[in-house]
Formats: structure tokens, sequence, C-alpha cells
């Protein structure tokens, strides 16, 4: 079994905690694993935080996506690229 496939199916049971960290050393898959899980959860949404602008308020980009369109897992990935990330991961 890979570790890659055992990862993925303990996110799978995991489902439904406020939160869950991956931390890990580059290129060792972690984002890999966060888009495969966004494929599988018809309510789940990835957003790479290097993607935004500085000024981007995530709070309520995450609010909107939940209001809208109905997304209720968020899966954030280099979320070190956020100003205050962790007073955000705090507030989420």
């Amino acid at each position: 079994m890979s570790a890659g496939g055992f990862l993925f199916r303990e996110l799978l049971r995991d489902r439904g905690r406020h939160f869950t960290g991956i931390v890990g050393a580059r290129g060792t898959g972690k984002t890999v694993l966060l888009r495969q899980y966004a494929i599988e959860q018809n309510d789940a949404f990835y957003l790479s935080a290097d993607t935004l602008d500085p000024g981007d308020d995530v709070w309520d980009l995450i609010r909107k996506l939940n209001l809208h369109y109905g997304f209720r897992t968020f899966l954030l990935d280099e979320v070190h690229f956020l100003p205050n990330s962790t007073a955000l991961l705090k507030q989420l």
C-alpha cells in the first residue's frame, strides 16, 4: 500500500472534522492528495493561497463559495503565502 493511498483513505475516514493539517517536505505529494480529495468529494473546493492577491479576503471568499455554491469542505494549499495565516486558520 502506498503512503499516498493510506493518507487518502485517512482523509476520507476523517471527513467532517473541523480541521486537518497536512505537513511535509516539498515534492511529497501534499498538493496531489488535496486535489484528489477535491475531485472525489462533491462539496470540496481546492484553493492554492499562492494564487491570491495579498489584499484578498480569504474568509469572505470561503463564505461566498459556501453560500452560493454549497461547498462545505475547503482545501487550502500553500497557506504560508497568506498574511496572518495563523489568525485566518483560527477564524475558519
